[in-house]
């Protein structure tokens, strides 16, 4: 399973510890590419959303790929996660989220 280490300037030191204990397992991918319903979290930045539809759009063309419904969240700056309810809306709504930064 791939790994992926989570870590945040504001308050810890990029260490070996601070990684290990960091380090969390990404979500399986979908069982299925058909009937997907999609999140798209942009984080605020300018182009963000723009990147995202594109993304999604791209996804949308590859064979074995049918996407079923779309939503979006914004995040107010990059700088702050989501709001607790827009996590929630995520992981209830979402068999797939795809989120990217902007410029």
């Amino acid at each position: 399973m791939d790994r992926v280490i989570i870590l945040d300037p504001t308050h810890e030191a990029f260490t070996r510890n601070a990684a290990k204990s960091n380090e969390k397992a990404t979500a399986p991918a979908p069982r299925s590419f058909q009937n997907l319903r999609v999140g798209l979290l942009a984080n605020g930045k300018q182009n963000s959303r723009e990147l995202l539809d594109e993304l999604l759009a791209e996804l949308a063309r590859r064979p074995g790929v049918s996407v079923a419904s779309s939503f979006s969240v914004v995040k107010t700056s990059e700088s702050v996660p989501p709001k607790p309810e827009d996590f929630k809306r995520l992981a209830s709504e979402a068999d797939l989220v795809l989120t990217a930064i902007g410029d």
